[in-house]
């Protein structure tokens, strides 16, 4: 076999096939950075005429926002230069609104699959990337085999807090083939990839995710369960703290006005986020269940369920006490809440018509 010299001469570099090294770019994590780093990386070896020699191509976080938008394009290592203005093109130009990512929340509860990583794909990931991206991951063709191979890689959180006993399951990678743990040999197809298995066979077969859920997935920082939902329970109580009116309930509450004064819904809702937080920081939730208990004055069937997180919440297991805020969340949202003052209230500005009412009946909690 032989290669052009890389000097742009006419001479040939001779060698034996067998010697041929396989050369793999790594794209480390960091948001926004690491997709720019890897962005501005595969520019300069396309345009050192080195992007042909590299045969696998792996990320993990900020990296595989990169990676999925550019193999949507089987031909992009031939103009990676065009790519790297694209992409500055779309994070310098297009806005993702805040309206964008309740659609796309609202989208993924309608998936048997919806999770944490749902709400984190779209509440950081959608506006950082700027791009929805509903292919997916085994819809990335390369035919002509023209770019290096590309390998998506996240953590397992639950094998990294476990790491002593599952040293060899932390890593999980995902390519357009398979999906699986290389630790442990364990593979599936990758247009499987959501499906029920049990003992290697399909018990339900379920549509595969798409590439914002990847983005998602593959970010590192749900790696951190703890850290993970704090980060997102302050930045909804901070969109929360942006609507309209939200100042004089806060004034409501730092005075004690009445309860009238004060919409009650928003009260409740921030009540909930203080829950998790207090939860979250190890503080004591009882005094907040109070103030739930007192927002819920004359509805009996409310007051009843929280006298009963407050009875048992001492006697319960940290296990017992999440499902316990999970079920508590869920009900006072669908229940308790009037949604059609709520979604009056969480009007947007932004919003041409004035209105756009928010569905928050078909979230999960």
């Amino acid at each position: 076999m032989f290669l052009n010299d890389l000097t742009g001469e006419n001479d040939k570099c001779y060698f034996h096939e067998a010697d041929v090294p396989q050369i793999a770019v790594l794209g480390s994590g960091g948001g926004l950075r690491a997709m720019v780093a890897l962005m501005g990386t595969l520019s300069e070896l396309g345009a050192q005429k080195l992007l042909d020699s590299i045969q696998y191509l792996c990320g993990v976080s900020g990296s595989t926002w990169c990676m999925s938008s550019l193999y949507n394009d089987e031909k992009w290592s031939l103009q990676v230069e065009q790519k790297e203005a694209e992409m500055v093109e779309k994070l310098t130009s297009k806005e993702i609104t805040f309206q964008d990512i309740i659609d796309r929340i609202n989208e993924a509860t309608r998936d048997s699959n919806f999770s944490l990583t749902d709400i984190w794909a779209a509440l950081y990931v959608y506006p950082v990337v700027r791009d929805k991206e509903t292919k997916s991951v085994s819809d990335q063709t390369d035919k002509e085999m023209l770019n290096p191979y590309p390998i998506y890689a996240a953590i397992d959180r639950w094998r990294l807090e476990n790491k002593d006993k599952h040293d060899k399951g932390i890593w999980f990678e995902i390519t357009r083939h398979e999906s699986g743990y290389p630790g442990c040999g364990a593979f599936i197809e990758t247009s499987k990839f959501g499906s029920i298995f049990k003992e290697g066979e399909i018990l339900e077969e379920r549509d595969e995710m798409d590439l914002l859920y990847l983005k998602g997935l593959c970010g590192s920082a749900l790696g951190s369960w703890k850290e993970s939902k704090k980060f997102i329970t302050s930045l909804i109580k901070g969109w929360i703290k942006s609507i309209p009116g939200f100042n004089r309930m806060l004034r409501g509450r730092a005075t004690n006005e009445s309860v009238s004064t004060v919409d009650p819904n928003m009260e409740c809702m921030l009540l909930l986020l203080d829950l998790h937080e207090a939860f979250n920081d190890g503080m004591d939730c009882k005094p907040i269940v109070n103030a739930l208990m007192a927002l819920q004055e004359g509805n009996e069937e409310a007051q009843k369920q929280l006298q009963q997180v407050l009875e048992n919440w001492d006697q319960q297991s940290e296990a017992e006490q999440v499902k316990t805020l999970s079920d508590l969340c869920q009900e006072m949202c669908l229940n308790y809440i009037d949604q059609p003052s709520l979604e009056e209230a969480l009007t947007l500005n932004s919003i041409s018509n004035g209105k756009y009412p928010h569905r928050l009946t078909q979230f999960r909690c």
